[in-house]
């Protein structure tokens, strides 16, 4: 029986054999590591730009690894790099200015090596941004194993990718637009997790790299939250969507708030831009704490019934002694003035009991609160 428990509990933990802590300047496949991840150069057309990433034999066994190019675009919102075969589709790609003077490696175990290669940009291409990958793998790149039919992130099980983005100098059109800014819902509990949805467009012909502040005020004005927005430096490609997740964790809140975001993006003109621009935009949310809010209005409306039936009762007893003194102790009073001669206990203890809740609560908003 132990060995069974044994056994399926290797298979449970098999994903998780080998993981390791990356930093965001490399990446691994199956037994591959490569750095640095992503290349981002501003150059003239027809210079030559030399480049040079390290390579990782993670495995134990000797590999055949091979040097190849894609193309690559921006799959769907979250910004996840879809890898095509060059040519494959029209576009501002970058695969064929690409070169490298030995295609294929051999390592041994362990072994590290460094490839350079060359990005030569064409003395005709026109202003603005330009995209490739380089690729690594036992798998040479004939195979097509990630064809644009079957898609691709920037690793697969066998292969593992670096990113090259390029922006070709001249007048380029920098423009992007905030098309969403808000929050997940409209109104949120205590304690909130409010999640703030960004979705920015890039409508230019250069890749992006919106940086900015998310911040929250309430309803008094005072600041409740403040973060960097994009701080992994993400970048939107041309003529394409990316959405952005930011959250906010919190504590005892209420009322109204409103949230801000500001973001700067583009490149001055001496590296080659339009200059700094601004976008801006603002939503609004309610954090309301309904544990508290509900049984408080219940407790104040049961102490409002009380007290009214409280003084109902003492007033007609004080018309019934004035009716006693002035003789006319016979004299019925009207049936919506006639009252018990005495409170009922059931009144009494519904009435303190909201009187100690409603103590309890303002004593909770002026001490934790």
């Amino acid at each position: 029986m132990q060995k069974k428990l044994a056994f399926f509990a290797i298979l449970l933990l098999l994903p998780f054999i080998g993981a390791k802590a990356q930093n965001q300047n490399e990446i691994s496949g199956e037994g591959i590591k490569i750095s640095p991840i992503k290349f981002e150069q501003v150059v003239d057309p027809g210079e030559v730009i030399s480049e040079k990433i390290d390579v990782v034999n993670e495995s134990n066994s000797a590999k055949e690894m091979h040097f190849f190019v894609r193309d690559f675009k921006a799959e769907g919102e979250s910004g996840q790099p879809k890898l095509l075969k060059p040519g494959s589709e029209e576009g501002y790609y970058l695969s064929s200015w690409i070169q490298v003077d030995q295609n294929s490696f051999r390592f041994e175990p362990g072994e590290k090596k460094t490839i350079d290669f060359r990005v030569a940009v064409p003395e005709n291409s026109g202003p603005g941004g330009y995209y490739g990958a380089v690729v690594i793998g036992p798998i040479p790149g004939d195979a097509d194993i990630q064809s644009a039919d079957k898609g691709a992130a920037v690793t697969t099980a066998h292969q593992a990718a670096a990113l090259l983005l390029f922006r070709v100098k001249g007048p380029v059109d920098e423009n992007a637009m905030i098309k969403d800014f808000k929050s997940g819902k409209g109104m949120y509990g205590v304690p909130a997790q409010v999640n703030f949805i960004t979705r920015i467009e890039n409508l230019g012909n250069v890749h992006i790299k919106p940086y900015g502040l998310i911040e929250v005020y309430n309803m008094f004005g005072e600041k409740k939250y403040n973060a960097a927005f994009n701080d992994r430096g993400a970048n939107i490609l041309p003529r394409s969507v990316r959405k952005f997740d930011d959250r906010w964790s919190s504590g005892f809140e209420f009322g109204k708030y409103k949230a801000s975001l500001v973001l700067t993006y583009g490149l001055t003109p001496a590296e080659g831009g339009q200059g700094k621009k601004t976008l801006e935009s603002i939503t609004y949310f309610w954090i309301v704490p309904w544990k508290i809010l509900i049984p408080s209005i219940i407790g104040f409306v049961a102490l409002i019934i009380v007290i009214t039936i409280i003084i109902r009762f003492y007033r007609n007893r004080a018309i019934r002694q004035v009716l006693e003194q002035l003789g006319a102790g016979q004299i019925s009073l009207p049936r919506n003035t006639r009252s018990p001669d005495r409170i009922p206990l059931a009144l009494i203890i519904v009435f303190f009991t909201a009187l100690i809740f409603l103590i309890g609560v303002i004593i909770f908003f002026i001490f934790f609160a």
